[in-house]
């Protein structure tokens, strides 16, 4: 009888098509000062892995980092980012549990981001690998040409600061909060459009000798059109405070055609105080735009493959335009060993400007990266 039971599961199992599946990376690298060469200390992702496991309509997905702490011998080894279970009915999507999730259409850079606080030891690191995941329920609908998502927050969200980064940025408050927003987007030939709110509470603000919090309410328009081989994007929030506080931060994207096989883009981004209404530096949204506090900034990205694509240089400039003039050069080149074993070299220099320039204070955290990655 028990041969028959386990027969039996063995085949109900198999029918409904389960599936387990995972994949990840190990990393090897080393950070120092460009200065003096010395180890920055930074945490250290040496590993990541993804493990999935899915049934007819149903999946359990899982995002586990294996991180060092140099001078923290409290910080846990394993950090689990994201572990949450998706349904997919006819109508789209629904996501519960820990999990990071993204709006908006530029790169990196994204004013109407909102939902995830951010771990600034890894403030420069690309996309969502910055991001804290939170615990939530994510609910996506598809008609026609409309995609909208629905999202309710109930976690602890707090930015994680970096000691060594030499940043006046403030902490977000870590009391249980209930959070809500939706995103609205509708696809056209060759444009896109997107319309967001989001809620956020006890966001801190950074007035002269204190801190204060307040509840954020982040009304979001952006925009993608293509044209040939030219992509435009734009993104616009405004940010309301409580006292009928508002800022404004926006980001104009343009990627331009190929020239001399080299894929080049641009981008200008700032922070406007909407009639100076804001009493201080908001700790909501990209830390990038701490930066724009005192000047807009311009970006330049430049990125061309040789030798058939194994070996790729990127080089990226920002600078504050209007006033502060602080800027920073990059430089990263990609070097594919295997397949599946790739390295990587990257230098960040910053460069001082005026006594204003929000610049200043990353002078010393110029740095080189080193890194070999082997992805399974």
């Amino acid at each position: 009888m028990t041969l028959k039971i386990i027969l039996l599961g063995f085949i109900v199992f198999n029918s409904i098509q389960a599936e387990l599946y995972w994949f990840g990376e190990i990393n090897l690298q080393y950070n120092s000062y460009l200065k003096n060469f010395k180890n920055t200390e930074n945490p250290i992702r040496f590993g990541k892995f993804n493990i999935g496991y899915a049934i007819s309509d149903f999946e359990f997905k899982s995002n586990t980092a294996l991180e060092y702490n140099w001078n923290n011998s409290n910080a846990s080894l394993i950090n689990f980012r994201e572990y949450y279970f998706s349904y997919y009915p006819s109508f789209g999507e629904v996501h519960i549990g820990k999990q990071i999730i993204t709006w908006g259409f530029a790169d990196g850079t994204n004013p109407t981001d909102n939902i995830n606080p951010y771990d600034l030891n890894y403030m420069f690191e690309n996309g969502v690998d910055r991001k804290i995941g939170i615990h939530s329920i994510s609910s996506l609908i598809y008609y026609n040409d409309i995609k909208m998502n629905f999202v309710l927050c109930y976690d602890n969200v707090k930015n994680i600061k970096n000691n060594r980064l030499p940043l006046p940025l403030p902490e977000n408050n870590n009391d249980k909060i209930l959070e809500y927003g939706f995103d609205f987007q509708y696809n056209m030939n060759d444009a896109e459009f997107n319309l967001s709110y989001l809620m956020k509470k006890n966001i801190p603000i950074m007035i002269p000798n204190d801190v204060i919090q307040t509840n954020v309410h982040t009304l979001g328009i952006n925009f993608l059109y293509l044209y040939n081989d030219i992509t435009f994007r734009t993104e616009n929030a405004i940010f309301m405070g409580q006292n009928n506080e508002k800022f404004y931060q926006g980001i104009i994207q343009l990627e331009l055609p190929t020239l001399f096989e080299s894929t080049i883009g641009t981008q200008i981004f700032g922070t406007y105080n909407i009639d100076n209404s804001a009493s201080g530096l908001y700790g909501i949204g990209s830390p990038i735009f701490y930066f724009t506090e005192v000047s807009p900034i311009f970006a330049t990205s430049v990125s061309k493959a040789f030798n058939d694509e194994t070996i790729e240089i990127n080089l990226f400039t920002m600078f504050e335009i209007l006033d502060g003039y602080g800027s920073s050069l990059g430089f990263e080149m990609h070097y594919d060993i295997l397949d599946n074993l790739k390295s990587k070299i990257g230098i960040s220099k910053f460069l001082k400007g005026n006594n204003e320039s929000f610049f200043n204070y990353l002078v010393d955290y110029s740095s080189i990266n080193i890194n070999i990655e082997y992805s399974f």
